[in-house]
């Protein structure tokens, strides 16, 4: 993949785990690389794939732009021809999970590739999907205990309502209440904080990644061609990892000349879309609201009570929602108030239940043509019915391409990165699939290295200093050209500790509002006067694909308000602290992955057809 003389220099996964399945009975096919587009994918695949691996292993003076060589042995990209034969979709095999287990982005594959340039050899050590549904799925195979017991499953939830993640009590009363485990966060934990640690300095410390570089005289150095190199861990980033396991290794403080959230929003000012820094909805943000059972919708605008009283939380509102289906059935906006509402990750995506949609997106259906030889019946009533169902898997499909998508907004300025080969725009927010996402917004992300979090710990919070869409410096029309996004900043992680705090322990007022309240509240309810919550520094000038975005990160006590205020009243009469976040589900696993998603030009193209009304942005906001 290059462009005139500059090149992507190769990457070679030297370890490898692939199977290589000759025998693969499903709906895709090889690659034929007499067909452009299936070399393209090739392309973008090892490209992506490398690009990621670089930002992880290599010192943020590299320049260099990299491509894999070829995928490791035994793992094969293919492909599937859509039915309307308009697009293809590209997903990697190879996986010991099976022949049918699949990578359905580049992103999913690169915690795999880091796994696989470790030193580690156990696949519970890994922390992509497809290893961790195989070993979960090896240990349910295992013989029971003494008691032979199985654990009892997760309530099934109503057909056609939102999966809740399972909860603490599901034969409780009320909306179905969040679960507490997350995928990602504790199933390889349970050897404690000093295995966490091994895992992670293994991941910093490669031993089968080979290096092939073709120099050229424009780069950094004047050589001959093809010098083979081993990788060497800077000792930066070893000393990084040692201090994110050990809070009496300092790190200092960030730089006083760079502060790490703009003064703008240091002194509270509300920016377009919000009614608050820290407040929980946002315009334009994709939510689940009450009307009888749970539905999705899109928030449209927010209307301020009259008799609101500071500070202005979610509860001073009446938000306006646009339900989710299609434009044609015409679903009339409603005003729900926030104790109605959810955001959109507290719950799962219910499975499409009606064969004909099943394996097809939002755009490629003819809903008109649907509707009507779907809802023919001489009952009027079962019509209507009929109706009702195709505008709920209407919008369980448009809320699951929506997930995969991004909009940036008000851009602030671009230029090309070292070398000249990547343009970088720079902007102050961005629709990232369901939520807005702006600078000096908190946000959930994968830990260094994607390592597996201590189980009790709350996750990686990275506060957010940059937003860069990364773009080749030939594609052309910034809304059409692939496009990368990523996410830069500090990362931190809420801990409680022992007075005097650490020098890695760093004010919260420096963070921002969110931060403050997070600990305000935490502060208030511990019962031990010589313990004191506070935001460790975990990784600085920390690097995020989007893919390892997990979401917006809810300053707790405004979320469980929401999702479950009988038990947050409890909490803090005990001085409890439950951590919300884990209610949560991650953007990754929520949509429908593969090459349906990417850049959009504005929120409104994004929506399509999914909202019966044109959504306007917020004043203030530039969409780009």
């Amino acid at each position: 993949m290059s462009n005139g003389d500059d090149e992507y220099y190769p990457l070679t996964i030297a370890r490898s785990d692939g199977k290589g399945y000759q025998d693969i009975r499903n709906k895709t096919q090889a690659l034929d690389f007499n067909e452009t587009k299936d070399v393209e994918q090739k392309e973008r695949w090892e490209v992506i794939i490398a690009g990621h691996l670089a930002q992880q292993l290599f010192p943020k003076t590299e320049t260099r732009q990299f491509k894999l060589s070829d995928f490791p042995r035994g793992y094969e990209l293919r492909c599937s021809v859509r039915k309307d034969g308009a697009g293809r979709d590209y997903f990697l095999f190879g996986h010991p999970a099976g022949p049918t287990s699949l990578y359905r982005t580049p992103g999913e594959f690169v915690l795999h590739a880091l796994w696989l340039l470790s030193d580690a050899t156990d696949p519970s050590r890994c922390s992509c999907d497809l290893c961790i549904k195989m070993v979960e799925t090896n240990k349910s195979k295992q013989p029971q205990g003494p008691s032979g017991d199985d654990p009892p499953g997760p309530a099934q939830p109503p057909k056609g309502g939102p999966i809740p993640k399972p909860g603490k009590d599901q034969s409780a009363p009320g909306p179905p209440a969040p679960a507490k485990p997350a995928q990602e966060q504790g199933k390889h934990g349970q050897q404690g904080e000093q295995q966490t640690v091994q895992q992670v300095q293994t991941f910093q410390a490669p031993i089968s990644l080979k290096f092939r570089y073709r120099f050229k005289q424009r780069y950094l150095f004047k050589s001959s061609p093809q010098v083979p190199m081993s990788l060497q861990v800077p000792s930066s980033l070893k000393a990084e990892c040692r201090c994110y396991n050990n809070p009496s290794v300092s790190m200092g403080q960030p730089t006083p000349s760079i502060p790490a959230v703009p003064q703008s929003l240091l002194q509270g000012q509300a920016p377009p879309g919000t009614t608050g820094l820290s407040n929980v909805f946002r315009v334009g943000e994709m939510v689940w609201y009450k009307q009888q059972a749970w539905r999705l919708g899109l928030i449209l605008s927010t209307v301020p009570k009259p008799t609101a009283q500071p500070p202005y939380d979610d509860s001073s509102y009446t938000f306006v929602v646009a339900p989710l289906g299609h434009a044609l059935l015409s679903l009339k906006q409603l005003q729900k108030e926030a104790i109605d509402m959810r955001p959109f990750l507290t719950f799962s995506v219910p499975a499409v239940s009606i064969d004909e949609l099943a394996s097809k997106f939002f755009e490629a259906v003819d809903w008109q043509a649907f509707a009507i030889r779907y809802s023919q019946d001489p009952d009027p009533q079962k019509r209507s019915l009929k109706l009702q169902m195709v505008g709920l898997e209407a919008s369980k499909m448009a809320a699951r391409g929506i997930n995969d998508c991004f909009s940036p907004f008000n851009k602030l300025r671009e230029g090309p990165t070292p070398g000249g080969t990547v343009l970088a725009r720079h902007y102050t927010g961005v629709y990232l699939g369901a939520e807005m996402v702006r600078l000096g917004d908190p946000v959930r992300v994968n830990a260094p290295g994607g390592a597996p979090e201590p189980p009790g710990t709350s996750p990686c919070v990275m506060l957010v200093s940059e937003i860069k869409v990364l773009t080749s410096a030939w594609g052309g029309d910034a809304s059409t050209t692939p496009a990368t996004l990523q996410f830069e900043g500090n990362v931190y992680r809420v801990v409680r500790a022992a007075l005097p705090h650490p020098s890695t322990i760093i004010a919260a007022e420096s963070l921002g509002p969110a931060f403050v309240e997070e600990l305000s509240v935490r502060n208030e309810i511990e019962r031990d006067p010589n313990v004191r919550w506070g935001w460790h520094l975990v990784q600085r000038d920390a690097v995020r694909p989007d893919g390892e975005v997990r979401g917006r990160f809810y300053v707790t006590f405004k979320l469980m308000a929401l999702i479950n205020p009988k038990t947050l009243e409890e909490n803090r009469a005990r001085g409890a602290v439950e951590e919300a976040q884990t209610y949560l589900n991650n953007r990754s696993h929520s949509g429908l992955g593969g090459n349906h998603g990417g850049r959009r030009e504005s929120r409104a193209a994004t929506l399509g057809k999914a909202v019966s009304t044109q959504f306007v942005a917020p004043s203030g906001m530039v969409e780009d």
